[in-house]
């Protein structure tokens, strides 16, 4: 049996540590190493600001942006978490497990086919583009189609932020289900804060609707349809407002957008909305996706709407949470509605969607499911290294 104190992790992000899956990396890696493994990042920008940013430094830290060698470290046996299979993600992993003999796993977090065509199409860009692509800039931050089904299959196993994701897994490979968590250090639950709310521009007479994220072009029609539901509420007489935090790549009419928060101020803006909404619903998309904002969404105790889809299938109904059968304009306007017009509901959900992320989305516990892929490439290690 694996002990996390024989265990060291390289694991390599896609991104730096402030994006959604770098802070994702920064957590496992956290637990982990609390666990007693010994843990090393690879991520891109400002890595020791983005892990102080996201709670402090622990670890080994080191950034992709210059090159690295590595060693192996005594008394630990070591493997590689790719997060991902994007091709700035999976070039290291296979450089450095064919001249190390270390064991990796891969983590799948999107449907990597659905995002790449996304991008393909909304740049004009060809539906196979050149190899060469795939190599540079932009194409180096997406998963070569045709080379993701061979890293797959060289993995100890394969985690996953969604069942469904397993279908892109080639058959015979262990997975392990990985929800994304949020993080405990911060105070998610607070009462709101009314001169925060106002300095996000939404006045004492209006109710506010908030989608704390950034909109990229893979999902800005989930988002437009948010806010066209709004609109609507308001256009029925509704003092109402759409705040949307975090980047845009096209700014909308009516949308209050707050741009790039600190995570602490991210859930300020969540305490101080009446309904917190992630658009969508079962799609090709969205079913392979699990947001990163829903643990957060839930663990703040305010009533969230989302897909029917993803961690949505765990969920209840009316219970702890509200469901989105298709995402459509009418549907997020009345269900919207619902929760402004039933105060008494809004309260019943809000508080049963904590209780829900309290027992099964803290990073603490998403963590441990990794286990088994883990101390399979624990093994694979020592078989390589005979």
């Amino acid at each position: 049996m694996m002990n996390p104190e024989q265990l060291r992790i390289v694991y390599i992000a896609p991104g730096a540590l402030n994006g959604n899956n770098g802070i994702h990396v920064y957590n496992v890696a956290r637990a982990w190493f609390e666990r007693g493994a010994h843990t090393t990042i690879l991520a891109h920008g400002d890595i020791e600001q983005h892990a102080k940013d996201n709670g402090g430094r622990f670890g080994e830290l080191i950034s992709a942006d210059r090159p690295t060698m590595f060693a192996d470290i005594e008394d630990r046996v070591s493997i590689v978490h790719a997060w991902t299979p994007r091709q700035n993600v999976r070039l290291p992993t296979v450089a450095l497990t064919a001249a190390s003999g270390w064991a990796y796993v891969v983590h799948l977090e999107d449907n990597e086919f659905e995002l790449l065509g996304r991008h393909l199409t909304a740049n004009g860009l060809p539906a196979e583009p050149p190899e060469a692509w795939f190599n540079v800039v932009p194409g180096l931050a997406y998963t070569h189609p045709k080379l993701m089904p061979e890293f797959l299959s060289g993995a100890s196993g394969v985690s996953l932020i969604t069942a469904k994701l397993g279908e892109h897994v080639p058959t015979g490979i262990p997975t392990a289900l990985m929800h994304a968590g949020f993080d405990e250090a911060i105070a998610w639950a607070e009462t709101a804060d009314a001169n925060f709310r106002r300095s996000l521009g939404v006045r004492d007479d209006e109710k506010m609707v908030l989608y704390a994220g950034s909109v990229v072009p893979a999902h800005l029609a989930d988002f437009t349809a948010l806010s066209d539901s709004v609109a609507a509420l308001r256009n029925a007489g509704r003092r109402i407002r759409l705040v949307q935090t975090g980047r845009a790549e096209r700014l909308l009419p009516g949308v209050l957008h707050a741009g790039f928060l600190s995570r602490t101020d991210v859930a300020r803006a969540m305490q101080c909305a009446d309904v917190l909404v992630q658009p969508g619903g079962p799609d090709v998309f969205n079913e392979f996706r699990f947001p990163s904002k829903i643990p957060e969404f839930l663990a703040s105790g305010r009533p969230t709407l989302l897909p029917a889809s993803n961690i949505g299938a765990a969920m209840t109904d009316g219970e702890n949470c509200l469901l989105l059968r298709n995402g459509s304009v009418t549907e997020m306007a009345n269900a919207i509605a619902r929760i402004l017009d039933q105060p008494e509901l809004a309260k019943r959900i809000g508080a049963a969607g904590r209780e829900f992320a309290m027992k099964h989305l803290r990073w603490s516990v998403c963590a441990r499911a990794l286990e088994p892929i883990y101390e399979r490439a624990f093994e694979q290690t020592i078989r390589n290294r005979q």
